[in-house]
Formats: structure tokens, C-alpha cells, sequence
């Protein structure tokens, strides 16, 4: 974006263009992710920092989490369902996965 095509003021591009329209479109629609993000972070959280904020709107707070864990936890879930919704078979596959 050209400096000279920018309202400062306005905080958006200036002119009808294409490249105008799209911008300002997506930075209207990258603020109400902001504004809801930092709704529900009020909601949850006591404090919201810009750091905090920023990890949750890129998905970087999220817990790096590794295969086995993942796999043990279904395999638990499942084994709570056999008799129910899973034979007892089905749990013995999966614990050989």
C-alpha cells in the first residue's frame, strides 16, 4: 500500500479500488477477531496482556501436545465406551496402533 493512499484519520485505505476494498475489508474483519478474542479472554482470564492477546489470536497459547499422550487419551475414552459403544476388540486395536 502506497503511504499517500492511506487515511490516517479514517485508520483504512483511501479510493474504491479493488486493493483498497479488500484491504480495508480485512482489516475490519481482523479488528472484530481482536474485539472477540479479547471479549472472551475477559470472560475466562482476571488479566489480558497484549502478549496474551496476540498468542491467543494465533493460536500460539495453545499446549503443544505429543502423539502418545493424544492416543492414550482416546484409547481411555474408548475403553470407558466398551460394552457400549465399542466392542472389546475395537480397544485391543487401538492399543496395538
Amino acid at each position: 500500500m502506497i503511504p499517500k493512499k492511506w487515511d490516517i484519520k479514517a485508520h483504512k485505505a483511501i479510493g474504491n479500488s479493488q486493493e483498497a476494498r479488500t484491504l480495508n475489508v480485512y482489516l475490519k474483519t481482523l479488528e472484530q477477531q481482536v474485539y472477540d478474542v479479547h471479549y472472551l479472554m475477559l470472560k475466562e482470564e482476571d488479566f489480558v496482556t497484549a502478549e496474551s492477546l496476540k498468542s491467543k489470536l494465533l493460536g500460539t497459547d495453545r499446549e503443544k501436545r505429543m502423539l502418545i499422550p493424544i492416543f492414550q487419551e482416546h484409547n481411555n475414552k474408548v475403553e470407558a465406551l466398551v460394552g457400549q459403544d465399542f466392542a472389546p476388540g475395537t480397544l485391543e486395536r487401538y492399543k496395538n496402533l
